[in-house]
């Protein structure tokens, strides 16, 4: 609220500003900065960031800005979108698209969100308003500032995180405003994820020095300050806003006497209250305008006269007129089409000089009159929870049930807000956790899910309520890796005679899904036929037991089978309206399916449409599988390097949701990756990160981690211990009737077992093999036979009809490595000619690959064989530098050059946006960059000059 007095420097903050300008110097140079502005009512920090955005506009920034407000905590993503202009009618169409995805009610602008069959909407929005931010921040700078952080409702925080993560390299300052706020909340949790980055200031506004003061009075008074007027303004304990409100109040009155040399006040009194200095303001307002702000006040900081017209019963424009002399006045301002006091401050003093109960009174009258003309349930709620009103529960629920499915953030907000006003003892109150807790696990909280099911268990018995708690419980476990546990809780739900016949079919389509991994799969086939065909099944019960059942297909190599049962899953997908079955991830099952058959291409493609479906949809849980399975194609067909990237942001997003299931698969591929490559140190973090993730996975990946430890371990000198691990995970996919996993183990356990003179597992093992994969049209499974031959009867023709195989099933490694030992076979058998073919076959597919280790160990035979392999080329690729830039780095970086998004890379490389972020971080950190702008530069300089 600006003084009534002439001038209005900023006086006291000029370290404070000092950090501000530095954030938007970085921003103006291509990078990235945050500050977070902390400090109490009135202390200055909205006029600090009222002065660095109108320094932002002179530089030529793009400045949004918006101002929380406490009584709009439940409309999703408020402030962000007001800050970014994201309204309807917004002529940008990238802005109207979003305030079109966050749906409102019927009645304009001032509704809560409707029903919606698109669940998930809230992660859609929060990545929209990222694009958008990276779209502004293409042109020119960005400067974010958000005041009053702390009444910014869940998915706006949400948003501002995501934004924050994605101007990594843009030229993008983000400035927050908060008060002091206490406890573990998302608010903190934003504010800690960039403790400790260099990008990240945090500034604590204090009161303001004496000297401060001074020099705010005398620029107030036009002259010095008298010792009378400066202890008058001591008492206001430097808060800037007191300060200026006393200043103004004093001139208002006729209260200085203007003397030589200073301006002084005729006696030092005690000086009245903020509240009552902005009051005396008010005085010189009519009654009616008064009156009006009276009950404006009642719908908080920011109000819509249309709002006001209904809790008054006034018309509008007898409102208007009536807030005319306040708006002149600068008590009331406009602000988007609505209005707002022209501080909290202002508004606090209001509300709080009316008497408790009429406060009360007016808030429930407003609830109910708001609910007569059918408003959103959380306007309504809002108001009779501040009215102490029994019914406000009720309205916070239906709020609740309303955001959940598109804004689970908002909507576990609304849940908690319910959960104060209901008896904790109630069968009520324990349903709501429940309702809560299953909008905990769609915004990705699945710890604090753990916990409410859990509390709600230990005091309900055999009922309806029970039985909810533990189907949630149930998939939460199964995801954080607990499937004993879960399928323990399972049990208890099918013995539960209060439970509703969809309930026990949802808990069997969960329960075969932790047999599944428990590795017992004829249980899981016996519980999944039963979610399956029980009559009252919902469509994402039958979808999550054909998903299932299909695994099991897959595991026993029944490929025909298990593609078929994928396909009737998706189609249950496909016709789910409610999206519930997206919760599976069925594109994952039947893109790793696609890889063991290898369907490279078609693989890829499905987990693509996975992954971007379960994004649009906010289903975040499986994303770090479709990346990790990615990461796997990648590395069958030989593009290590974008297997890295693509397994690195698989590792991210399993820290961010905390579901470890893909970890093993990530961290077993790293470990191939560094072992084949001579990283050994580097392979065994990797593969005791993997056992480390274990106990938290299904019980099939365990061969696959069984493989890499046998061969780091082989490479470490210990071939008889890695014979071991290898024997013992075919003896475990043995007894398991899982066949999968016979083409990975086979061959090194065949050599591995001729290196120990065990011959007679050798012999085993190979015609097993070959009896698994007879009549196999999948050429990588059918090659694997052949090499186990090959090796056990040292027959070169054997060992390249496996090489052709490989070959001809996308797998260069295996290629190389077999071609490496047909030639070795070859040499063996007097045909040195045969031999150097395929050991120069060989030589180029480990080049290809980066595989310097076998690289190695194939110029270590070729010398003993007599024929020396001489140097072609570089080696090693750099680690910085332009020629440290992998093929597709250097392309992410032509396509940031031409100006585009990662969303814009992602779509055409087809990656996901946040492997583009992975690849832009690399670049960075190889060029030694910290912008984009700086990136551009460096790709127009290495660019061939045109003819």
């Amino acid at each position: 609220m600006p003084p009534r007095t002439p001038g209005h420097t900023l006086h006291g903050r000029r370290e404070q500003l000092d950090t501000l300008c530095g954030a938007l110097d970085r921003a103006a140079a291509g990078e990235h900065a945050t500050v977070w502005m902390q400090g109490p009512a009135g202390i200055g920090k909205t006029r600090l960031l009222t002065e660095i955005a109108g320094v932002a506009t002179e530089r030529g920034f793009v400045v949004a800005a918006a101002q929380a407000d406490e009584l709009e905590r439940s409309r999703p993503f408020g402030v962000v979108a007001d800050a970014l202009g994201c309204t309807r009618s917004a002529t940008d169409p990238a802005r109207a698209g979003i305030a079109a995805l966050i749906a409102t009610h019927e009645h304009g602008e001032r509704g809560a969100v409707t029903v919606s069959s698109d669940a998930g909407l809230q992660y859609r929005v929060v990545d929209a308003l990222g694009d958008l931010v990276e779209q502004l921040a293409a042109s020119r700078p960005v400067l974010l500032a958000v005041d009053d952080l702390q009444w910014a409702d869940g998915s706006s925080l949400l948003a501002i995180h995501e934004i924050r993560r994605r101007s990594v390299g843009l030229p993008v300052t983000l400035v927050g405003c908060l008060r002091p706020v206490a406890g573990r909340t998302p608010l903190t949790r934003l504010l800690d994820a960039g403790r400790g980055d260099a990008h990240t200031r945090r500034v604590v506004l204090g009161p303001l020095s004496e000297d401060s003061v001074r020099d705010l009075a005398a620029e107030a008074v036009q002259g010095e300050p008298g010792p009378g007027l400066l202890a008058q303004l001591s008492r206001a304990g430097g808060n800037a806003l007191f300060v200026t409100e006393l200043l103004s109040a004093l001139i208002h009155d006729g209260g200085l006497r203007v003397g030589e040399p200073t301006v002084d006040v005729g006696t030092v009194a005690v000086p009245p209250s903020l509240q009552v200095t902005i009051l005396r303001r008010l005085s010189d307002l009519p009654v009616h305008t008064v009156e009006a702000l009276r009950s404006a006040a009642i719908l908080g900081s920011r109000f819509d006269v249309a709002d006001l017209s209904v809790v008054t019963g006034q018309p509008v424009t007898t409102l208007a007129t009536a807030l005319e002399p306040a708006i002149t006045a600068g008590v009331v301002v406009d602000h988007r089409a609505r209005l707002r006091f022209g501080h909290g401050l202002i508004h606090d003093a209001i509300y709080g000089d009316l008497p408790g109960s009429v406060r009360a009174a007016l808030h429930r009258e407003a609830g109910q009159r708001l609910a007569d003309v059918g408003a959103a349930p959380a306007a309504i709620a809002a108001q009779l929870e501040r009215a102490g009103d029994p019914r406000a529960a009720a309205w916070l629920l239906e709020a609740a049930r309303q955001a959940a499915p598109r804004f689970p953030q908002s909507g576990v907000e609304l849940y908690g807000r319910a959960l104060t006003l209901l008896d904790p003892g109630s069968a009520e109150h324990d349903q709501a956790q429940v309702e809560r807790a299953d909008t905990l696990m769609r915004a990705g909280a699945v710890g604090e899910t753990l916990t409410v099911c859990r509390a709600v268990l230990d005091r309900r018995r055999a009922d309806a309520t029970e039985a909810g708690a533990l189907l949630r419980l149930g998939a939460a476990l199964i995801v954080t890796g607990r499937p004993a546990e879960a399928a323990t809780h399972l049990d208890r739900l099918a013995g539960n005679r209060e439970a509703t016949d969809e309930q026990k079919a949802l808990g069997a389509s969960e329960g075969a899904t932790a047999q599944l991994w428990l590795g017992n799969l004829p249980a899981c086939e016996k519980l999944a036929a039963q979610a399956r065909d029980a009559v009252a099944a919902p469509l994402s019960a039958r979808t999550g037991a054909l998903a299932a059942l299909s695994v099991v297909a897959g595991l026993r190599s029944d490929f025909t089978r298990a593609i078929d049962l994928s396909e009737q899953a998706l189609q249950g997908l496909h016709a789910d309206q409610d999206h519930g079955a997206y919760q599976y991830p069925l594109h994952a099952t039947r893109g790793f399916l696609l890889l063991e058959m290898d369907r490279l291409d078609q693989a890829r493609e499905e987990l693509d449409i996975g992954r971007r479906r379960c994004e649009d949809r906010g289903i975040l849980w499986p994303l770090a599988t479709y990346q990790a399975y990615l990461a796997v194609e990648r590395f069958y067909r030989g593009r290590w390097d974008d297997a890295v990237s693509e397994l690195e942001t698989s590792a991210a997003l399993v820290e961010e949701t905390g579901v470890s299931f893909a970890a093993v698969t990530g961290h077993t591929v790293t470990a191939l990756i560094r072992m084949h490559r001579g990283d050994l140190p580097g392979a065994g973090r990797a593969v005791d990160a993997a056992r480390a993730a274990l106990p938290h996975a299904p019980r099939y990946v365990q061969p696959r981690l069984a493989h890499a430890r046998a061969l780091l371990t082989e490479a470490e000198g210990d071939t008889g211990a890695a014979h071991d691990l290898l024997a013992t995970a075919w003896t475990q996919c043995t007894s398991a009737g899982a066949v999968l996993d016979y083409p990975l183990l086979g061959p090194d356990l065949v050599r591995l077992s001729l290196a120990v003179d065990d011959g007679g597992t050798a012999h085993d093992v190979t015609t097993t093999l070959e009896e698994a994969t007879a009549g196999t049209l999948v050429r990588s499974r059918a090659a694997a036979a052949h090499w186990c031959r090959g090796l056990l009867e040292d027959a070169p023709p054997a060992l390249a009809h496996a090489a052709d195989g490989y070959a001809a099933g996308h797998r260069p490694l295996e290629a190389a490595l077999t071609r490496h030992h047909a030639g070795g076979a070859f040499v063996r058998h007097g045909q040195p000619d045969r031999a150097r073919d395929l050991f120069e076959d060989a030589g180029r597919g480990y080049q290809r690959l980066g595989a310097h280790r076998d690289l190695l160990r194939l110029e270590a035979d070729l010398r003993a064989a007599g024929m020396p392999r001489g140097r072609r080329g570089r080696r090693r690729r750099p680690t910085t530098g332009w020629a440290s830039l992998t093929g597709t780095e250097r392309a992410v970086a032509d396509l940031v050059a031409d100006g585009l998004t990662n969303p814009q890379i992602g779509a055409r490389l087809f990656v996901s946006r946040r492997t583009v972020q992975t690849h832009v971080s690399h670049i960075f950190t190889k060029l030694g960059l910290s912008s984009r702008a700086q990136l551009a530069t460096e790709v127009v300089r290495h660019r061939p000059a045109p003819h």
